[in-house]
């Protein structure tokens, strides 16, 4: 028997004016192998994959399942520190 959580799902509209992202409203439920895999982490940065909205994201403080949705490019550096600086020049 699979085992399902709660996840949101992170869209363009979920990105806060500041680009710091915690929630969505869209909320569902998911493969928790699947959930675990795809889960986007703190300091993971968000760009739109189409369209030429100007709108980037940073994942703050983590404390629910975030999927980004199909609509989302995630960078992850390997170097968390760095990520912030990245954001910046973006």
């Amino acid at each position: 028997k699979k085992d399902y959580v709660k996840y949101h799902e992170i869209g363009l509209k979920d990105i806060a004016t500041n680009g710091y992202t915690l929630k969505s409203k869209n909320i569902k439920k998911g493969d928790r192998e699947k959930v675990e895999k795809f889960k986007l982490k703190k300091n993971d940065i968000l760009l739109p994959l189409r369209g030429s909205a100007n709108i980037i994201g940073i994942i703050g403080k983590v404390q629910d399942f975030l999927i980004p949705n199909s609509g989302i490019i995630v960078i992850r550096l390997k170097n968390t520190d760095d990520a912030y600086w990245l954001y910046i020049y973006l």
